[in-house]
Protein backbone atom coordinates (compact mmCIF):
# COMPACT_ATOMS: atom_id res chain seq x y z
CA UNK A 1 0.00 0.00 0.00
CA UNK A 2 1.30 4.00 -0.56
CA UNK A 3 3.20 5.28 2.15
CA UNK A 4 2.33 1.99 4.54
CA UNK A 5 -1.26 2.59 4.91
CA UNK A 6 -3.89 0.00 4.25
CA UNK A 7 -6.11 0.73 1.57
CA UNK A 8 -9.59 1.57 3.78
CA UNK A 9 -7.48 4.10 5.32
CA UNK A 10 -6.64 5.61 1.65
CA UNK A 11 -8.69 8.16 0.62
CA UNK A 12 -9.45 9.58 -3.53
CA UNK A 13 -7.53 13.28 -3.70
CA UNK A 14 -8.22 13.84 -7.30
CA UNK A 15 -12.46 13.04 -6.73
CA UNK A 16 -11.94 9.56 -8.33
CA UNK A 17 -11.70 6.08 -7.60
CA UNK A 18 -9.22 3.90 -6.28
CA UNK A 19 -7.67 0.90 -8.21
CA UNK A 20 -4.69 -1.37 -7.49
CA UNK A 21 -3.05 -2.47 -10.32
CA UNK A 22 -0.69 -5.56 -10.38
CA UNK A 23 2.15 -4.52 -12.11
CA UNK A 24 4.77 -7.11 -13.95
CA UNK A 25 8.25 -6.62 -14.52
CA UNK A 26 11.03 -7.34 -16.72
CA UNK A 27 12.15 -10.28 -14.74
CA UNK A 28 8.76 -11.72 -13.96
CA UNK A 29 8.31 -10.50 -11.04
CA UNK A 30 4.78 -8.55 -10.00
CA UNK A 31 4.03 -5.83 -7.22
CA UNK A 32 0.54 -4.41 -6.39
CA UNK A 33 0.23 -0.39 -6.63
CA UNK A 34 -2.41 1.89 -6.22
CA UNK A 35 -3.62 4.30 -8.25
CA UNK A 36 -7.22 6.58 -8.91
CA UNK A 37 -9.14 6.55 -11.76
CA UNK A 38 -10.70 9.78 -12.92
CA UNK A 39 -13.65 10.10 -15.64
CA UNK A 40 -13.77 13.44 -16.72
CA UNK A 41 -12.36 14.31 -20.44
CA UNK A 42 -11.64 18.21 -19.41
CA UNK A 43 -9.24 17.38 -16.72
CA UNK A 44 -5.88 16.93 -17.17
CA UNK A 45 -5.82 13.74 -14.67
CA UNK A 46 -8.02 12.22 -16.63
CA UNK A 47 -7.48 8.37 -16.72
CA UNK A 48 -4.99 6.27 -14.42
CA UNK A 49 -2.90 8.68 -11.35
CA UNK A 50 0.06 6.05 -10.49
CA UNK A 51 1.32 6.16 -7.85
CA UNK A 52 4.66 4.46 -8.77
CA UNK A 53 7.36 3.15 -5.70
CA UNK A 54 10.95 4.70 -7.25
CA UNK A 55 12.27 1.00 -6.87
CA UNK A 56 10.23 -0.43 -8.98
CA UNK A 57 11.53 1.65 -12.51
CA UNK A 58 14.44 -0.99 -13.09
CA UNK A 59 11.77 -3.51 -13.74
CA UNK A 60 9.44 -1.38 -15.87
CA UNK A 61 8.72 -0.25 -19.21
CA UNK A 62 6.01 1.80 -20.99
CA UNK A 63 5.22 -1.79 -22.42
CA UNK A 64 5.03 -3.48 -19.38
CA UNK A 65 3.15 -0.95 -18.15
CA UNK A 66 0.39 -1.62 -20.59
CA UNK A 67 0.50 -5.31 -20.67
CA UNK A 68 -0.19 -4.99 -16.97
CA UNK A 69 -2.84 -2.32 -16.72
CA UNK A 70 -5.61 -3.63 -19.24
CA UNK A 71 -7.89 -0.86 -18.60
CA UNK A 72 -4.90 1.97 -20.55
CA UNK A 73 -4.40 -0.77 -22.85
CA UNK A 74 -8.10 -1.05 -23.89
CA UNK A 75 -8.31 2.69 -24.21
CA UNK A 76 -5.53 2.54 -26.38
CA UNK A 77 -7.43 0.45 -28.87
CA UNK A 78 -10.49 1.58 -28.32
CA UNK A 79 -8.75 5.28 -29.66
CA UNK A 80 -7.64 3.68 -32.85
CA UNK A 81 -10.47 1.05 -33.63
CA UNK A 82 -13.37 3.92 -32.97
CA UNK A 83 -11.85 5.76 -36.23
CA UNK A 84 -12.05 2.71 -38.01
CA UNK A 85 -14.76 2.01 -40.83
CA UNK A 86 -16.63 -1.04 -40.93
CA UNK A 87 -16.68 -3.62 -38.10
CA UNK A 88 -15.06 -3.80 -34.47
CA UNK A 89 -11.84 -5.62 -34.52
CA UNK A 90 -10.56 -7.77 -31.77
CA UNK A 91 -7.11 -7.38 -31.16
CA UNK A 92 -6.30 -7.16 -27.69
CA UNK A 93 -4.65 -10.96 -27.72
CA UNK A 94 -2.56 -10.29 -30.52
CA UNK A 95 -1.53 -6.37 -28.92
CA UNK A 96 -0.01 -8.28 -25.65
CA UNK A 97 1.76 -10.93 -27.86
CA UNK A 98 3.29 -7.91 -29.21
CA UNK A 99 3.89 -6.00 -25.94
CA UNK A 100 5.85 -8.97 -24.92
CA UNK A 101 7.39 -9.58 -27.88
CA UNK A 102 8.82 -6.22 -27.80
CA UNK A 103 8.99 -5.18 -23.91
CA UNK A 104 11.39 -2.10 -25.02
CA UNK A 105 9.59 -0.33 -27.90
CA UNK A 106 6.71 1.74 -27.38
CA UNK A 107 2.90 0.21 -26.53
CA UNK A 108 1.80 2.57 -29.38
CA UNK A 109 3.94 1.42 -31.73
CA UNK A 110 3.23 -2.51 -31.20
CA UNK A 111 -0.74 -1.68 -31.51
CA UNK A 112 0.09 -0.22 -34.85
CA UNK A 113 2.50 -3.05 -35.85
CA UNK A 114 -0.79 -5.40 -35.11
CA UNK A 115 -2.84 -3.72 -37.35
CA UNK A 116 -0.14 -3.46 -39.80
CA UNK A 117 -0.07 -7.00 -39.93
CA UNK A 118 -3.76 -7.35 -40.56
CA UNK A 119 -4.27 -8.51 -43.88
CA UNK A 120 -8.33 -7.91 -44.19
CA UNK A 121 -7.43 -4.21 -43.21
CA UNK A 122 -8.74 -2.60 -46.00
CA UNK A 123 -8.02 1.19 -44.40
CA UNK A 124 -5.26 3.01 -43.52
CA UNK A 125 -4.45 2.92 -39.88
CA UNK A 126 -5.60 5.78 -37.91
CA UNK A 127 -3.62 7.31 -35.33
CA UNK A 128 -3.90 9.10 -32.15
CA UNK A 129 -2.01 12.22 -30.39
CA UNK A 130 -1.80 11.55 -26.12
CA UNK A 131 -1.25 14.98 -25.66
CA UNK A 132 -4.09 15.87 -26.49
CA UNK A 133 -5.87 12.92 -25.18
CA UNK A 134 -5.06 12.42 -21.21
CA UNK A 135 -6.53 9.39 -20.67
CA UNK A 136 -3.91 7.84 -23.07
CA UNK A 137 -1.12 8.96 -20.36
CA UNK A 138 0.01 7.24 -17.04
CA UNK A 139 -0.64 10.52 -14.92
CA UNK A 140 2.87 8.86 -12.21
CA UNK A 141 3.81 9.86 -9.13
CA UNK A 142 7.04 8.36 -8.19
CA UNK A 143 8.01 8.14 -4.91
CA UNK A 144 10.39 7.16 -2.20
CA UNK A 145 9.17 6.29 1.43
CA UNK A 146 10.37 9.03 4.04
CA UNK A 147 11.24 11.09 1.12
CA UNK A 148 9.37 14.45 1.36
CA UNK A 149 8.31 14.97 -2.54
CA UNK A 150 7.09 12.80 -5.23
CA UNK A 151 8.35 12.71 -9.01
CA UNK A 152 5.39 13.46 -11.28
CA UNK A 153 5.98 12.40 -15.19
CA UNK A 154 3.25 11.88 -18.12
CA UNK A 155 4.22 8.35 -19.40
CA UNK A 156 3.14 8.51 -23.02
CA UNK A 157 2.21 5.08 -24.55
CA UNK A 158 4.57 6.84 -27.82
CA UNK A 159 7.60 6.50 -25.48
CA UNK A 160 9.96 3.29 -25.69
CA UNK A 161 12.45 2.41 -22.80
CA UNK A 162 14.95 5.42 -24.12
CA UNK A 163 12.04 8.15 -23.67
CA UNK A 164 11.16 7.05 -20.37
CA UNK A 165 14.47 6.98 -19.10
CA UNK A 166 15.57 10.66 -20.28
CA UNK A 167 12.38 11.73 -18.03
CA UNK A 168 12.87 9.50 -14.96
CA UNK A 169 16.87 10.17 -15.51
CA UNK A 170 16.84 12.39 -12.50
CA UNK A 171 15.11 9.77 -10.19
CA UNK A 172 17.50 7.28 -11.37
CA UNK A 173 20.81 9.08 -10.23
CA UNK A 174 19.27 10.62 -7.64
CA UNK A 175 18.43 7.43 -5.81
CA UNK A 176 21.28 5.16 -7.17
CA UNK A 177 18.88 2.93 -8.82
CA UNK A 178 19.51 1.30 -12.19
CA UNK A 179 17.30 1.39 -15.57
CA UNK A 180 16.66 -1.32 -18.25
CA UNK A 181 17.51 -0.09 -21.97
CA UNK A 182 17.50 -3.30 -24.39
CA UNK A 183 20.20 -5.57 -23.71
CA UNK A 184 22.31 -2.85 -21.66
CA UNK A 185 21.38 -0.84 -18.29
CA UNK A 186 21.96 2.43 -16.89
CA UNK A 187 22.79 2.04 -13.76
CA UNK A 188 25.24 3.28 -10.60
CA UNK A 189 28.56 2.68 -10.76
CA UNK A 190 30.78 3.84 -7.60
CA UNK A 191 28.96 7.40 -7.00
CA UNK A 192 28.81 7.88 -10.63
CA UNK A 193 25.96 6.58 -13.41
CA UNK A 194 26.86 4.73 -16.35
CA UNK A 195 25.94 2.47 -19.32
CA UNK A 196 27.11 -1.06 -18.79
CA UNK A 197 26.07 -5.02 -19.16
CA UNK A 198 23.11 -6.27 -17.04
CA UNK A 199 25.72 -8.63 -14.71
CA UNK A 200 27.79 -5.55 -14.24
CA UNK A 201 24.82 -3.37 -13.23
CA UNK A 202 23.40 -6.12 -11.21
CA UNK A 203 27.01 -6.33 -9.49
CA UNK A 204 27.06 -2.44 -8.22
CA UNK A 205 23.56 -1.95 -7.28
CA UNK A 206 24.09 -5.22 -4.83
CA UNK A 207 27.51 -3.62 -4.03
CA UNK A 208 25.53 -0.49 -3.32
CA UNK A 209 22.89 -1.70 -1.25
CA UNK A 210 25.71 -3.26 1.29
CA UNK A 211 27.59 -0.30 1.55
CA UNK A 212 25.01 2.33 1.49
CA UNK A 213 24.10 4.70 4.36
CA UNK A 214 26.99 2.14 6.47
CA UNK A 215 29.66 3.94 8.44
CA UNK A 216 32.67 2.71 10.31
CA UNK A 217 30.85 3.61 13.88
CA UNK A 218 27.07 2.80 12.36
CA UNK A 219 28.46 -0.33 11.62
CA UNK A 220 29.87 -1.17 15.01
CA UNK A 221 33.54 -0.01 14.47
CA UNK A 222 35.45 1.76 16.69
CA UNK A 223 37.29 4.82 14.61
CA UNK A 224 40.43 2.26 15.56
CA UNK A 225 39.13 -0.50 14.00
CA UNK A 226 38.60 2.00 10.72
CA UNK A 227 42.35 3.18 11.04
CA UNK A 228 43.64 -0.69 10.97
CA UNK A 229 41.83 -0.53 7.97
CA UNK A 230 43.37 2.63 6.08
CA UNK A 231 46.77 1.22 7.67
CA UNK A 232 46.64 -1.65 5.71
CA UNK A 233 45.53 -0.03 2.34
CA UNK A 234 48.04 3.03 2.98
CA UNK A 235 50.54 -0.34 2.88
CA UNK A 236 49.06 -1.37 -0.58
CA UNK A 237 49.49 2.31 -1.62
CA UNK A 238 53.27 2.07 -1.11
CA UNK A 239 53.39 -0.67 -3.40
CA UNK A 240 53.00 1.48 -6.78
CA UNK A 241 49.23 0.62 -7.03
CA UNK A 242 48.65 3.48 -8.80
CA UNK A 243 52.22 3.56 -10.84
CA UNK A 244 52.26 4.08 -14.53
CA UNK A 245 49.04 5.71 -14.51
CA UNK A 246 46.76 2.80 -12.88
CA UNK A 247 43.11 3.71 -12.49
CA UNK A 248 41.04 2.05 -10.13
CA UNK A 249 38.39 2.43 -7.39
CA UNK A 250 38.88 5.23 -4.77
CA UNK A 251 39.96 4.40 -1.25
CA UNK A 252 36.82 5.49 0.04
CA UNK A 253 35.01 3.10 -1.71
CA UNK A 254 37.48 0.54 -0.82
CA UNK A 255 36.87 1.35 2.52
CA UNK A 256 33.46 1.52 2.77
CA UNK A 257 33.56 -2.01 1.22
CA UNK A 258 35.39 -3.11 4.14
CA UNK A 259 33.48 -1.71 6.90
CA UNK A 260 30.51 -2.78 5.71
CA UNK A 261 31.60 -6.27 6.76
CA UNK A 262 33.19 -5.51 10.00
CA UNK A 263 36.53 -6.46 8.74
CA UNK A 264 39.20 -7.10 11.52
CA UNK A 265 42.31 -5.97 10.23
CA UNK A 266 44.52 -8.15 12.44
CA UNK A 267 43.73 -11.17 10.22
CA UNK A 268 45.21 -8.88 7.37
CA UNK A 269 49.28 -9.62 9.43
CA UNK A 270 51.58 -7.05 8.15
CA UNK A 271 54.82 -7.54 7.11
CA UNK A 272 56.49 -4.56 8.85
CA UNK A 273 58.20 -5.85 11.69
CA UNK A 274 56.99 -9.77 11.63
CA UNK A 275 58.39 -11.36 8.68
CA UNK A 276 62.75 -10.97 8.66
CA UNK A 277 65.17 -12.52 5.73
CA UNK A 278 68.85 -11.47 5.33
CA UNK A 279 68.66 -9.54 8.76
CA UNK A 280 66.57 -7.01 7.41
CA UNK A 281 62.76 -6.08 8.30
CA UNK A 282 60.35 -5.80 5.23
CA UNK A 283 58.87 -2.11 6.23
CA UNK A 284 56.54 -1.55 3.20
CA UNK A 285 57.14 -2.72 -0.76
CA UNK A 286 59.60 0.52 -1.37
CA UNK A 287 62.25 -1.94 0.81
CA UNK A 288 62.35 -4.91 -1.76
CA UNK A 289 65.65 -5.49 -3.88
CA UNK A 290 65.88 -3.13 -6.45
CA UNK A 291 67.76 -5.84 -8.55
CA UNK A 292 64.65 -8.36 -8.69
CA UNK A 293 63.48 -10.05 -11.47
CA UNK A 294 61.28 -7.98 -13.68
CA UNK A 295 59.01 -11.15 -14.17
CA UNK A 296 58.93 -11.34 -10.24
CA UNK A 297 58.02 -7.58 -10.07
CA UNK A 298 55.42 -8.22 -12.20
CA UNK A 299 53.41 -10.82 -10.12
CA UNK A 300 54.30 -8.74 -6.67
CA UNK A 301 52.62 -5.71 -8.43
CA UNK A 302 49.86 -7.75 -9.73
CA UNK A 303 49.16 -9.06 -6.75
CA UNK A 304 49.47 -5.23 -4.84
CA UNK A 305 46.42 -4.42 -7.48
CA UNK A 306 44.23 -7.72 -6.90
CA UNK A 307 44.67 -7.51 -3.24
CA UNK A 308 43.45 -3.95 -3.09
CA UNK A 309 40.72 -4.21 -5.72
CA UNK A 310 39.63 -7.66 -3.99
CA UNK A 311 38.03 -5.29 -1.11
CA UNK A 312 35.39 -4.70 -3.40
CA UNK A 313 34.45 -8.24 -3.19
CA UNK A 314 34.23 -7.94 0.52
CA UNK A 315 36.33 -8.71 3.47
CA UNK A 316 37.09 -12.12 3.30
CA UNK A 317 38.36 -12.13 -0.58
CA UNK A 318 40.71 -9.29 1.12
CA UNK A 319 41.96 -11.34 3.66
CA UNK A 320 42.62 -14.57 1.01
CA UNK A 321 44.43 -12.01 -1.19
CA UNK A 322 46.55 -10.30 1.61
CA UNK A 323 47.87 -13.52 2.87
CA UNK A 324 48.74 -14.74 -0.89
CA UNK A 325 50.51 -11.38 -1.60
CA UNK A 326 52.20 -11.16 2.43
CA UNK A 327 53.59 -15.19 1.30
CA UNK A 328 55.03 -13.91 -2.59
CA UNK A 329 56.68 -10.60 -0.87
CA UNK A 330 58.36 -12.50 1.59
CA UNK A 331 59.50 -14.95 -0.64
CA UNK A 332 60.62 -12.42 -3.44
CA UNK A 333 62.50 -10.82 -0.41
CA UNK A 334 64.20 -14.08 0.40
CA UNK A 335 66.02 -13.71 -3.52
CA UNK A 336 67.12 -16.57 -5.69
CA UNK A 337 64.66 -18.89 -6.57
CA UNK A 338 62.10 -17.95 -3.93
CA UNK A 339 60.07 -16.37 -5.49
CA UNK A 340 59.65 -18.38 -8.47
CA UNK A 341 58.78 -21.73 -5.69
CA UNK A 342 56.02 -19.97 -4.23
CA UNK A 343 54.54 -18.45 -7.67
CA UNK A 344 54.75 -21.99 -8.26
CA UNK A 345 53.22 -23.49 -5.01
CA UNK A 346 50.32 -21.38 -5.23
CA UNK A 347 49.60 -21.91 -9.22
CA UNK A 348 49.49 -25.68 -7.97
CA UNK A 349 47.22 -24.67 -5.27
CA UNK A 350 45.22 -22.41 -7.46
CA UNK A 351 45.17 -22.13 -11.48
CA UNK A 352 43.68 -18.87 -11.34
CA UNK A 353 46.45 -16.88 -10.06
CA UNK A 354 48.04 -17.04 -13.58
CA UNK A 355 44.75 -15.10 -14.59
CA UNK A 356 45.20 -13.10 -12.15
CA UNK A 357 48.35 -11.90 -12.72
CA UNK A 358 48.07 -11.42 -16.74
CA UNK A 359 44.93 -9.08 -15.99
CA UNK A 360 47.37 -6.02 -14.83
CA UNK A 361 50.29 -6.65 -17.08
CA UNK A 362 50.41 -3.60 -19.39
CA UNK A 363 48.94 -4.87 -22.52
CA UNK A 364 45.78 -5.57 -20.45
CA UNK A 365 44.93 -1.63 -19.64
CA UNK A 366 41.56 -1.98 -21.17
CA UNK A 367 40.16 -4.31 -18.85
CA UNK A 368 37.37 -2.41 -16.90
CA UNK A 369 37.09 -2.66 -13.09
CA UNK A 370 34.02 -5.06 -13.05
CA UNK A 371 36.30 -7.33 -15.32
CA UNK A 372 38.79 -7.70 -12.90
CA UNK A 373 36.64 -8.31 -10.65
CA UNK A 374 34.74 -11.17 -12.21
CA UNK A 375 38.24 -13.09 -12.52
CA UNK A 376 39.06 -12.25 -8.95
CA UNK A 377 35.90 -13.40 -7.24
CA UNK A 378 36.59 -16.71 -9.16
CA UNK A 379 39.66 -17.13 -7.99
CA UNK A 380 41.16 -18.27 -4.74
CA UNK A 381 37.43 -18.64 -4.24
CA UNK A 382 37.19 -15.59 -3.40
CA UNK A 383 33.43 -15.21 -4.20
CA UNK A 384 31.01 -15.11 -1.54
CA UNK A 385 27.38 -14.20 -1.30
CA UNK A 386 27.62 -10.91 -1.55
CA UNK A 387 29.49 -10.39 -4.37
CA UNK A 388 29.03 -10.84 -8.31
CA UNK A 389 25.68 -12.48 -7.94
CA UNK A 390 25.22 -12.18 -11.53
CA UNK A 391 28.60 -12.96 -12.59
CA UNK A 392 27.34 -16.25 -14.00
CA UNK A 393 24.79 -14.50 -16.30
CA UNK A 394 27.19 -12.78 -18.42
CA UNK A 395 30.28 -13.97 -20.20
CA UNK A 396 33.41 -12.55 -18.40
CA UNK A 397 35.16 -9.72 -21.16
CA UNK A 398 31.39 -9.31 -22.38
CA UNK A 399 30.86 -5.30 -23.04
CA UNK A 400 27.64 -2.92 -24.05
CA UNK A 401 28.33 -2.62 -27.42
CA UNK A 402 27.39 1.02 -28.39
CA UNK A 403 28.27 1.10 -32.41
CA UNK A 404 27.54 3.54 -34.17
CA UNK A 405 27.62 1.28 -37.40
CA UNK A 406 24.28 -0.53 -36.40
CA UNK A 407 22.93 2.55 -35.06
CA UNK A 408 23.05 4.11 -38.80
CA UNK A 409 21.70 0.99 -40.28
CA UNK A 410 18.89 1.47 -37.96
CA UNK A 411 18.06 4.61 -39.07
CA UNK A 412 18.90 3.78 -43.02
CA UNK A 413 15.17 3.43 -43.54
CA UNK A 414 14.05 7.31 -42.15
CA UNK A 415 17.05 8.44 -43.61
CA UNK A 416 15.59 7.63 -46.80
CA UNK A 417 11.82 8.38 -46.56
CA UNK A 418 9.95 10.68 -48.14
CA UNK A 419 7.39 11.43 -44.79
CA UNK A 420 10.65 12.55 -43.00
CA UNK A 421 10.93 16.22 -42.51
CA UNK A 422 14.25 17.98 -43.61
CA UNK A 423 15.16 18.99 -39.92
CA UNK A 424 14.35 15.62 -38.42
CA UNK A 425 16.77 13.93 -41.50
CA UNK A 426 19.22 17.01 -40.55
CA UNK A 427 19.35 16.07 -36.90
CA UNK A 428 19.62 12.38 -37.40
CA UNK A 429 22.52 13.04 -39.75
CA UNK A 430 24.54 15.56 -37.22
CA UNK A 431 24.18 13.00 -34.61
CA UNK A 432 25.18 10.12 -36.65
CA UNK A 433 28.14 11.97 -38.04
CA UNK A 434 29.32 13.46 -35.26
CA UNK A 435 29.30 9.41 -33.18
CA UNK A 436 31.13 8.45 -36.06
CA UNK A 437 33.90 11.07 -35.54
CA UNK A 438 34.62 9.68 -31.65
CA UNK A 439 35.50 6.59 -30.21
CA UNK A 440 33.29 4.65 -28.10
CA UNK A 441 35.50 5.07 -24.46
CA UNK A 442 34.86 9.10 -25.29
CA UNK A 443 32.82 10.67 -22.59
CA UNK A 444 30.56 12.42 -24.62
CA UNK A 445 29.68 8.67 -26.82
CA UNK A 446 27.70 7.04 -24.65
CA UNK A 447 25.44 10.47 -24.33
CA UNK A 448 25.16 10.91 -27.89
CA UNK A 449 23.80 6.93 -28.36
CA UNK A 450 20.86 7.18 -25.89
CA UNK A 451 19.71 10.57 -27.75
CA UNK A 452 20.05 8.88 -30.80
CA UNK A 453 18.75 6.07 -29.26
CA UNK A 454 15.41 7.98 -28.26
CA UNK A 455 15.34 9.82 -31.54
CA UNK A 456 14.86 6.42 -33.28
CA UNK A 457 11.48 5.63 -30.89
CA UNK A 458 10.42 8.99 -31.80
CA UNK A 459 10.91 7.81 -36.07
CA UNK A 460 8.98 4.79 -35.27
CA UNK A 461 5.63 6.45 -34.15
CA UNK A 462 6.56 9.05 -36.82
CA UNK A 463 6.29 6.20 -39.88
CA UNK A 464 2.71 5.59 -38.52
CA UNK A 465 1.32 8.82 -38.07
CA UNK A 466 2.62 10.30 -41.28
CA UNK A 467 1.48 6.85 -43.09
CA UNK A 468 4.98 6.04 -44.21
CA UNK A 469 5.07 2.97 -46.22
CA UNK A 470 8.43 0.95 -47.28
CA UNK A 471 7.26 0.93 -50.62
CA UNK A 472 7.51 4.60 -50.66
CA UNK A 473 11.48 4.24 -50.56
CA UNK A 474 11.79 1.27 -53.56
CA UNK A 475 9.72 3.83 -55.97
CA UNK A 476 11.74 6.63 -54.96
CA UNK A 477 15.08 4.53 -56.48
CA UNK A 478 13.10 3.47 -59.24
CA UNK A 479 12.43 6.67 -60.50
CA UNK A 480 15.88 7.60 -59.55
CA UNK A 481 17.09 4.63 -61.65
CA UNK A 482 14.66 5.76 -64.52
CA UNK A 483 15.88 9.29 -64.78
CA UNK A 484 19.50 8.63 -64.75
CA UNK A 485 18.88 6.43 -67.69
CA UNK A 486 16.79 8.99 -69.32
CA UNK A 487 19.34 12.11 -68.77
CA UNK A 488 22.42 10.63 -67.50
CA UNK A 489 23.98 11.29 -71.02
CA UNK A 490 23.44 14.83 -70.94
CA UNK A 491 26.01 17.38 -69.71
Amino acid sequence: MTDGKSRADLQPSLGGTLEQFRIEGLDGSSRMVMGEMVFDAMRDCDGITLDLPYDMLPQVTPATLALSIHQWREWMEESVIREMPGKRTFIDDAFCDKLKEKPHKAPLFSLYEVFAEMKQLDCDIPTVTPEKENHLRIHAKIFKQGFPEKFPTEINPEWGSFRLFAAVRPVLVTFGIDFALGDMRFGWRLGESALMTPAESAFWQTFRKRVEGRSPTGSGMTEGDSSLIVDRLNMLETGGLYSDGFKTALKSWVLKSLTADNLDANRCVRFSGLEYSRGKKIRDFKNLAATTRSEDEEMRLALVRATYESALLGADAFVKFWDVLREFSVAMRQGGDHARDAVAALMAKNKSISKVAALYLPDHKENTLFERLSVLGGALDARDSKALDARDSSPIGEKIDLSVKDLREKFRPFLKARFMKDHELKSARDILSKMERMQQDDSEYPELYLQASAMLEDFEILKFKRKGDDTEEIIEEDSLAKLKGRFGRLK
